[in-house]
């Protein structure tokens, strides 16, 4: 194995302990309470939706190419030409999914627009790390594998951020909600 593949391994174990527990069907399936009483029946309502309905085939399609990506890292033995083959028809197409899919999403109450804008900049931040460790294997360029861990690390810290924030707003109006990030 040379150098590259050895500090990609890297990378991806980073990578790995960002996503590792991220399961689609907790943050998907948030444990509603009963509704408070009050004028915050448009935001429950929008963050039921949001949580429930708008981001489930999203995180779906993230977790695959997660899921992809950290197989193909964590493998010692991986050639070169099958981790670019399979970023560049796998991963970075279904991740580039993710984030525009994300896009589309726009969320009504100001308080779950400026959360869901943070989960979309960390997902380009992951997406612009999946894209530097393509063009590092590919270019054998070793010094991007630091970008994207650098990169990676960042995405890893918003995304934190968001799960806080979404949890922090679903206590403000009585409602459970539990992530797969935030423990």
């Amino acid at each position: 194995m040379n150098v590259l593949m050895s500090v990609l391994l890297g990378v991806g174990m980073a990578f790995s302990s960002l996503t590792a527990g991220m399961d689609t069907t907790s943050m998907s399936s948030a444990t509603m309470a009963a509704f408070g009483q009050g004028g915050g029946a448009d935001v429950e309502t929008e963050f039921v939706q949001y949580v429930e309905e708008d981001l489930v085939a999203i995180q779906q399609e993230e977790q695959v190419a997660i899921d992809t990506f950290n197989q193909l890292v964590s493998d010692p033995n991986v050639q070169a030409g099958t981790l670019v083959s399979t970023m560049e028809s796998e991963v970075l197409p279904r991740y580039e999914k993710v984030v525009n899919g994300l896009k589309l999403i726009e969320p009504e109450a100001e308080e779950l627009k400026n959360i869901h804008q943070t989960y979309v900049s960390a997902s380009e931040k992951q997406f612009e790390a999946l894209t530097k460790v393509y063009q590092a294997v590919n270019n054998q360029e070793e010094a991007l594998l630091d970008e994207s861990d650098a990169l990676f690390m960042e995405a890893e810290t918003m995304l934190l951020e968001y799960e806080t924030k979404l949890q922090t707003l679903a206590s403000e109006y009585g409602m459970e909600y539990t992530s797969p990030y935030v423990q």
